[in-house]
C-alpha cells in the first residue's frame, strides 16, 4: 500500500533518514514499501539494507518531478525496471530537457499517475494512484468503471507536525522564497506521514481494489541485488584467461627493468601476487589502471601512484607506482588477501596541466556507459544551516551574519532564533546537495544506470547520484584520478633540463634518486624549498629534528608529520626515540615485536590495524574497521562502537589496566584518523627524492619551474629568493627576453609577464609571438607591433620592462603619453596613427631618480622587490647581533636578529593562539620562531616586512629556532616616488592569502604631461 516514501535524499523535499523510515514502518507493521525519492535513487542501497534487517520487503522506484509537480511514480519491477528508471533520468539530466507529461514505454516498471493527471488511456503497466482525499471522486470519474487501475496512493514525506514544518523550510530553501511566499503547490499536504496499514484499509474500504492492486504491485515487484560482488569492470581482454596471459606477459616483459632477472624473492612475491589477483578475478582492474598509465607514459607525463595499490610488486613492474615493496617491507595483507572482496585502491596523480587529458582519455576509452565520476553529497552545516534559514525566516542580512558565524551560545535568544535552533538541530546532516567527487571514476563491468541514476553537472562529465561510501558499500573501488603541482614542477624541470643542457632524466628510474647522499645530505639540512611534501616549514623542522638522511626515514616522516599525532604527543616521543634509540622503554612487548622498525610508535595504518589485532585481540576485520572508523572512511557508527567495545573488553579480559589500555586506545585514535599506509607515504617519499635530486643537480632549472608551476607552501617571491641563492641572477620582465612564465637563460631568470599584476595574458601572449620576428629595436618599435593600450604600456615601463632603450622610466612615461594622444588613446597600431614619424625624438625635462624608486615599483607591480632585497629597504642599517648560521653556537642565550617574515602559521591553545613564523636572515637564510600566546598578545605581527627580534635560542635534537620574548617591525625607508615622505610602500602578505595591490597616482601626474604636450604641440588640444 506504500507505494510513494521519501527519504531525506529527496533533496530539499524529504525529512526522513532512510533507516528511520524503514524503522517507522516496522514498528507500523507494514510488510512491503516503495522508496520513490525526488528525482534521484541515492537512497536505495541504504533503504535495501534496512528493509533487510526488518525483514520488510522493499521495492524501489522513483518520483518524477518537473517545476514542483507531481508526474508520475515509478516502480521497478526487477533489475532491468531499475536500469530504465535510471537510463529515463539520467537521458533527462544530460539533454537538459523537460520531464514529459507522459511516461515513456517502459517493459519493467510500473507508472503511478496522480489522480488529477492520470491520461484516459492507461498502458498495461498504468494505474492512477487515488489520494485520501480523491477517495470520494472515484465513483463518478472515468476509472468508477475500471477499478483494476487503481491503486491507493499516500506519500510519506515526514513524521510529524515538526517533519511538517521543516518540510516547508526545506521547500522555501529550495525555492529561494520566504516562507510567507512560498505557494501552495510547492509543497507536500500536511497528512503525508506514515498511518497504520489498518487506517488506511478503514479508510478505502468503499473500494477494497484500490488495496488489492498497491499490494499485487508490491509484491510482484522484485529487486535482487548483491552486495558482496565487485561492480567495477571485471576484465580488460573480454575473458579472465585473457587478462591473466596479458598480465603474465607484461610482468615478464618488464620484470628486468626493476630487477635483475634471478632475483629470487622478487620473482616469488610477484607469483604469489599474481595468483592471488587472478583466483579473486582482479586482473581486469590492473590493466585497465595499466592502460591508463601506459597512455599517460606515451605522452610523457609523469605520475604518482600511491594508496594501498601501491604495496604492489605487480603494480611497481607495470610502472602504476614506483614504490618497490621488498624495498620496504610492505605490508602485503593491507593490500590484498584471499579473505578481501574488493579490489585494492590506485589513487594517481598527475601534473595539474595533464590531469583533464587523462580524464579524457578515460571517458573515451572506456563504454561510456561504463564510466562515470563518483558523487558526493554535502549535507547541512552549521553556517548554512543558520543562514539558510535565517534568510527563509526573513531575518536582516546582519542578523543572519551574525548567526552564521558566531556559535551558537553568542546568539540572542529571540523567538525567531529559537525557532532556527531548533530546525538547525533537525536538519543538521542532511543532505543538502548532490555534487561530482573531486577525483573519484567508476568503471564498471554493467553499464552505471543499473545502479544509479545519473547527473550531468557544468564540469561535463556524468556522476553517479551516490557517494563514495555508497559506492563501497555495494562493490565499487573508485579510481583516484588527483592532480598536484608538484609532478607539474618535476615535469617542467626534466623538460628544461632537456632543452638547456640535453640531459634525459627517466623519472621511473629510481635507482638514481633514491638514497641518493646528495639528495640525504638535502634532506637532513632542511634544504627542501620547492620540494613536494617536503617543502613546509614543520616538515623541514621534523627532517632536521630526525636528522633524515636516508630514505626509510622520509617515509616515516611522510606519515608521523600529519595532524592529530603532534597533538597527542607522539611526535615529539617518535623525535625523542628516533635520537635516543637506547634509551626509552616499549608501551608494551607487543610493541616491541611488532612496531619495532618504528620505536613502538604507530605510524602507519597497518600499524594500527596490527595493534587493535595484537594488542587488542580483534581480528583482522574488526582492526581494520577500526581504522577506516577513525579514519573517517566509514558511515555506520554503531560499527566503529561495537568495535571499540569489543576492543576494551579484549584488553580487560588480557588483564592490561585501564590507564594502559586507555593509553594505547588514545594513541590509535590519534593516529588513525590522519596517518597514512606505509605505501602511500613511500610513493610521496619517492616523488620528495626525484624533485631532491633535480633540486640538487638542476637547481635553477628546477626553481624555475617551481615558479611556472605556481608553487606550493610558499608565495612567488620565496621561490625567486631561493633561486638567487642558488646563483641565479633574477631579472625583472623584459620585452626582449621575457615570456609570459618565467623563463631562464644561463644563468640569468627573467620573471614573466603573467608576474606583473594586472597585466592581460593575450597582450603576454603577443609580445612573445611577435618576438619570433626580431627583437623589438626600441620602446616606438614595440608600439608599433603591439596592439596595446596605455594602462598596459605603463605596467610594462614601471616594471622596468624597456630598460634595454637606456631611458629612464620617466622619460618613457612621457613619450608613451605624447604617443597616445587623447582620441586615439587605445589605438597604437602603426606609425600612421602618429602625426610625427616614429623616429621622431622628444626634448624632456631631465627627471631626477632615486636609486630606490625601480624596488618600490616592483613591490607594487610584481609584488616584491627584485632590484633591492628588502633589508636594503630598511631605515636601519642595523641586522641585530646574530646570524642564522651562528643559532647553534648559541643555544639557551638571548639574541637580537632582523629577519624578513616568509610565512606564519596560527594555532589555537587552551592559553590562546600561539605563532609559529619562518624567516629569512640578511644574508638569505631561513630561520624559525615560537610566539607563545601571551608574547604575541603583547607582541604581535604587524604585517610582512623585516622585523627585528630578541629571543631565546632552543635548540631541539640539532634543530635551533628561537622563542620570541619580542618582536618589533622596522620600518622601511620613504618611498621615493612621492614628495610626500610620510607615504610607506606596502609588501605584500606573508600568509597564503593575498591583499589587493597597491594604487598611487601614476608619476609624472596628467597636468604635468598635458603642459608638455601643449609646448610641443602649439595649437592641439
Amino acid at each position: 500500500m506504500y507505494l510513494n516514501c521519501h527519504s531525506y535524499y529527496s533533496l530539499r523535499y524529504g525529512t526522513i533518514p532512510v533507516e528511520t523510515l524503514v524503522e517507522d514502518a516496522a514498528k507500523a507493521g507494514i510488510e512491503a514499501l516503495a522508496l520513490t525519492d525526488v528525482n534521484a535513487t541515492t537512497g536505495v542501497y541504504d533503504f535495501i539494507k534496512s528493509c533487510r534487517e526488518h525483514s520488510i520487503h522493499p521495492v524501489i522506484g522513483m518520483e518524477f518531478r518537473e517545476d514542483n509537480q507531481l508526474q508520475y511514480i515509478g516502480l521497478a519491477k526487477n533489475n532491468e525496471g531499475f536500469h530504465e528508471l535510471n537510463s529515463f533520468r539520467t537521458k533527462l539530466n544530460i539533454i537538459k530537457e523537460s520531464l514529459p507529461d507522459r511516461a515513456p514505454d517502459f517493459n519493467n516498471v510500473y507508472i503511478i499517475y496522480p489522480f488529477e493527471k492520470a491520461p484516459q488511456v492507461l498502458k498495461e503497466n498504468e494505474y492512477v494512484g487515488v489520494r485520501i482525499r480523491d477517495r470520494f471522486k472515484i465513483q463518478n470519474s472515468p476509472y468508477g468503471s475500471r477499478k483494476h487501475k487503481l491503486v491507493v496512493l499516500h506519500p510519506v514525506t515526514f513524521r510529524n507536525k515538526s517533519g511538517y514544518n521543516l518540510h516547508r523550510l526545506l521547500r522555501c530553501i529550495d525555492n529561494n522564497v520566504i516562507l510567507s511566499m512560498l505557494k501552495g503547490d510547492a509543497f507536500a499536504q500536511e497528512n503525508e506521514f506514515m498511518i497504520s496499514p489498518s487506517e488506511l484499509k478503514e479508510m478505502f474500504s468503499i473500494f477494497p481494489e484500490t488495496l488489492d492492486n498497491a499490494n499485487r504491485i508490491l509484491e510482484s515487484c522484485q529487486f535482487d541485488f548483491n552486495f558482496i560482488e565487485p561492480k567495477n569492470k571485471q576484465t580488460y581482454t573480454g575473458t579472465r584467461y585473457g587478462d591473466k596471459e596479458l598480465l603474465q606477459k607484461l610482468i615478464n616483459d618488464g620484470f628486468s627493468y626493476r630487477y635483475v632477472k634471478n632475483n629470487k624473492i622478487a620473482l616469488e612475491r610477484v607469483q604469489k601476487e599474481l595468483e592471488i589477483i587472478d583466483d579473486l578475478g582482479f586482473g581486469g582492474y590492473f590493466l585497465c589502471t595499466w592502460d591508463i598509465v601506459r597512455y599517460s607514459l606515451s605522452r610523457e607525463f609523469y605520475h604518482v601512484g600511491r594508496g594501498s595499490g601501491a604495496n604492489s610488486i605487480v603494480a611497481y613492474i607495470l610502472k602504476i607506482t614506483n614504490v618497490c615493496p621488498i624495498q620496504l617491507n610492505l605490508y602485503f595483507e593491507r593490500f590484498l588477501n584471499p579473505a578481501r572482496k574488493a579490489p585494492p585502491d590506485f589513487d594517481i596523480d598527475w601534473s595539474w596541466k595533464d590531469r583533464d587529458e587523462i580524464l579524457d582519455y578515460i571517458f573515451k576509452r572506456f563504454d561510456p556507459e561504463c564510466t562515470a565520476f563518483c558523487g558526493t553529497i554535502g549535507s547541512f552545516k552549521h553556517r548554512s544551516i543558520h543562514r539558510e534559514l535565517g534568510k527563509v525566516l526573513g531575518l536582516a542580512k546582519a542578523e543572519i551574519d551574525e548567526l552564521s558565524g558566531n556559535p551558537r551560545e553568542l546568539h540572542s535568544q529571540s523567538r525567531e532564533v529559537r525557532l532556527i535552533h531548533k530546525y538547525a538541530d533537525m536538519l543538521h546532516t542532511f543532505p543538502n546537495q548532490r555534487s561530482m567527487h573531486a577525483c573519484g571514476v567508476l568503471i564498471s563491468e554493467q553499464p552505471l544506470t543499473y545502479y544509479t541514476a545519473m547527473d550531468f553537472p557544468p564540469k561535463g562529465f556524468k556522476t553517479a547520484q551516490f557517494d563514495m561510501y555508497i559506492a563501497e558499500d555495494i562493490g565499487f573501488e573508485k579510481l583516484d584520478v588527483l592532480s598536484q603541482r608538484g609532478l607539474g614542477t618535476i615535469k617542467s624541470t626534466i623538460d628544461l633540463v632537456k632543452e638547456t643542457k640535453g640531459e634525459e632524466i627517466d623519472f621511473n628510474d629510481t635507482n638514481i634518486y633514491i638514497d641518493h647522499p646528495i639528495c640525504n645530505e638535502m634532506l637532513s639540512r632542511g634544504r627542501t624549498i620547492g620540494c613536494f611534501y617536503v617543502e613546509s616549514p614543520a616538515m623541514r623542522g621534523l627532517l632536521r629534528r630526525l636528522r633524515a638522511n636516508n630514505y626509510n626515514i622520509l617515509v616515516a616522516a611522510s606519515s608521523v608529520i600529519r595532524p592529530g599525532v603532534a597533538k597527542s604527543g607522539m611526535l615529539r616521543e617518535f623525535q625523542y626515540r628516533h635520537n635516543n634509540p637506547d634509551d626509552f622503554e616499549y608501551f608494551h612487548p607487543v610493541f616491541e615485536e611488532h612496531l619495532g622498525e618504528t620505536y613502538g610508535i604507530m605510524v602507519y595504518q597497518e600499524d594500527v590495524i596490527k595493534i587493535a589485532h595484537y594488542f587488542g585481540g580483534l581480528d583482522m576485520a574488526d582492526a581494520d574497521i577500526l581504522r577506516r572508523g577513525m579514519s573517517g572512511k566509514t558511515r555506520s557508527a554503531k560499527e566503529l562502537e561495537k568495535v571499540k567495545d569489543r576492543f576494551f573488553q579484549n584488553c580487560k579480559k588480557l588483564g592490561y589496566t585501564d590507564e594502559l589500555t586507555n593509553e594505547v586506545y588514545r594513541q590509535i585514535e590519534s593516529f588513525a584518523g590522519y596517518s597514512f599506509c606505509k605505501s602511500h607515504s613511500a610513493s610521496y617519499a619517492v616523488e620528495s627524492y626525484l624533485a631532491l635530486y633535480l633540486k640538487a643537480h638542476h637547481p635553477l632549472e628546477f626553481m624555475v619551474s617551481a615558479i611556472n608551476n605556481f608553487g606550493g607552501f610558499y608565495r612567488k617571491e620565496v621561490y625567486f629568493h631561493e633561486a638567487k641563492m642558488a646563483g641565479g641572477l633574477v631579472r625583472p620582465p623584459c620585452v626582449n627576453e621575457s615570456d609570459v612564465l618565467a623563463c631562464l637563460k644561463g644563468n640569468e631568470i627573467y620573471i614573466g609577464f603573467g608576474s606583473i599584476e594586472g597585466f592581460n595574458l593575450k597582450i603576454s601572449e603577443q609580445i612573445v609571438k611577435e618576438r619570433e620576428n626580431g627583437a623589438y629595436l626600441s620602446f616606438i618599435d614595440f608600439i608599433d607591433r603591439i596592439h596595446i593600450g596605455i594602462e598596459h604600456l605603463e605596467l610594462l615601463i614601471f616594471s622596468g620592462a624597456f630598460r634595454f632603450t637606456g631611458k629612464p622610466k620617466n622619460e618613457l612615461i612621457l613619450e608613451s603619453r605624447m604617443l597616445f594622444n587623447k582620441n586615439k588613446a587605445n589605438r597604437p597600431k602603426t606609425a600612421k596613427l602618429f602625426r610625427e614619424p616614429p623616429t621622431r625624438e622628444w626634448s624632456f625635462p631631465k627627471l631626477e631618480r632615486d636609486a630606490f624608486e625601480d624596488s618600490f615599483d616592483e613591490i607594487e607591480i610584481i609584488g616584491f622587490p627584485v632590484t633591492h632585497n628588502p633589508f636594503e629597504l630598511l631605515k636601519t642599517k642595523y641586522r641585530g647581533d646574530t646570524l642564522v648560521r651562528d643559532l647553534l653556537d648559541k643555544e639557551d642565550r638571548t639574541i637580537r636578529l632582523v629577519g624578513y617574515l616568509v610565512a606564519r602559521k596560527d594555532v589555537p591553545t587552551n592559553r590562546g593562539h600561539m605563532n609559529f613564523g619562518t624567516w629569512v636572515d640578511c644574508e638569505g637564510a631561513f630561520f624559525d620562531t615560537t610566539h607563545f600566546p601571551e608574547i604575541l598578545r603583547r607582541w604581535p605581527f604587524r604585517g610582512p616586512g623585516c622585523y627585528l627580534m630578541q629571543g631565546k635560542v632552543v635548540v631541539e635534537f640539532g634543530f635551533p629556532s628561537v622563542e620570541i620574548e619580542k618582536i618589533e617591525k622596522l620600518p622601511m625607508i620613504p618611498d621615493p616616488r612621492y614628495e610626500d615622505k610620510r607615504v610607506r610602500a606596502k609588501l605584500k602578505d606573508s600568509s597564503n592569502t593575498s591583499p589587493k595591490p597597491l594604487t598611487r597616482a601614476p608619476y609624472p601626474s596628467k597636468k604635468e604631461v598635458d603642459k608638455i604636450y601643449r609646448k610641443t604641440n602649439p595649437g592641439k588640444d
